[in-house]
C-alpha cells in the first residue's frame, strides 16, 4: 500500500471589482467640489463688487459740491404793439 499526499487546491483569486474613482482621479466627488468652489467664488466676487460699487456711489454723493445760486439782473423787454392789417375792403367788394 502506498500513501499519497494530495495538496488542497489553491483558493480562487478574489473577484476584481471596479474601483470607484477617488476624488483625485476626477470622479463625482471632485466634480461636486469643483462646482461648489466655482459657485462660492462667483458669490464672493459679486459681494465684493456690490460693496465696491456701493462705496463708490456713497462717496460720489458726499463729494458733490453744494449748489450755488447766483442772482442775475432781469432784463424786461417792453411789449411791442403789433400793427393791425387793414385790408382794402372796397376793392374786394365788387
Amino acid at each position: 500500500m502506498s500513501v499519497v499526499f494530495v495538496q488542497p487546491p489553491p483558493p480562487p483569486p478574489p473577484k476584481k471589482r471596479k474601483r470607484e474613482p477617488e476624488p483625485e482621479e476626477g470622479g463625482v466627488p471632485k466634480q461636486r467640489g469643483l462646482i461648489a468652489t466655482i459657485f462660492i467664488g462667483a458669490v464672493v466676487v459679486h459681494i465684493i463688487a456690490l460693496i465696491l460699487f456701493g462705496l463708490f456711489i456713497v462717496a460720489r454723493q458726499f463729494a458733490k459740491p453744494e449748489a450755488v445760486f447766483e442772482v442775475r439782473e432781469q432784463i424786461r423787454v417792453p411789449i411791442q404793439k403789433t400793427p393791425q392789417h387793414k385790408m382794402n375792403a372796397a376793392a374786394h367788394q365788387a
